[in-house]
C-alpha cells in the first residue's frame, strides 16, 4: 500500500509549490540506496521553483532513522552541525552514521521578502541504507604472502 498526499494552496499570488527532486531517489524503504559505512556521500536535492513573485526558498533536510520492517521513523539524526543542511546538496562524512535504514527529507518553502509565502512549500523523501565495508586487504612489499 502507498499513500500519497495531495496539497491544494488556494492563494491570489501568482506562485505554486516548488517542484523538487532528489536525484537517484530510492523512493520506497524496502528497496534503499545502499551506501558502505566509511563512504561519504551526497544527497543531492533539486529544486524548480515556480513562482513569479520570488524566486527566494529555504531549503532544509531532515534524515530520520527507521524500521526496515515497516519504514516507521524510529529516531531523529541530529544534523544541525552539518553546513550543508540548508543546502540543495546535503554532505555526509565518512562513520558518521551508524548502520542501518534512514530516511532523508528534503523541503523547500518559498520566501519574500514583501509578502508571505509560507504556504508555497514541498517535500521530498529518499531512503538509504548504511551498510558494513567491504573487508579490504593490504599487501605490503616484502610481507609474508
Amino acid at each position: 500500500t502507498k499513500v500519497v498526499n495531495t496539497f491544494v494552496t488556494v492563494s491570489n499570488v501568482n506562485c505554486q509549490r516548488p517542484n523538487i527532486g532528489i536525484v537517484d531517489r530510492a523512493e520506497v524503504f524496502y528497496s534503499p540506496t545502499k551506501i558502505e559505512r566509511r563512504r561519504m556521500f551526497t544527497v543531492k536535492g533539486q529544486v524548480n521553483p515556480i513562482c513569479n513573485v520570488s524566486l527566494l526558498n529555504l531549503k532544509k533536510w531532515s534524515v530520520y532513522q527507521v524500521s526496515s520492517l515497516n519504514g516507521l521513523r524510529t529516531k531523529t539524526i541530529d544534523i544541525t552541525n552539518i553546513q550543508s543542511a540548508t543546502k540543495s546538496e546535503l554532505v555526509i562524512n565518512p562513520n558518521s552514521l551508524n548502520y542501518g535504514l534512514y530516511q532523508f527529507v528534503f523541503s523547500v518553502e518559498m520566501t519574500s521578502t514583501t509578502i508571505d509565502l509560507s504556504a508555497f512549500k514541498s517535500e521530498i523523501d529518499a531512503y538509504i541504507e548504511i551498510v558494513p565495508s567491504g573487508i579490504v586487504v593490504l599487501g605490503l612489499e616484502g610481507g609474508i604472502n
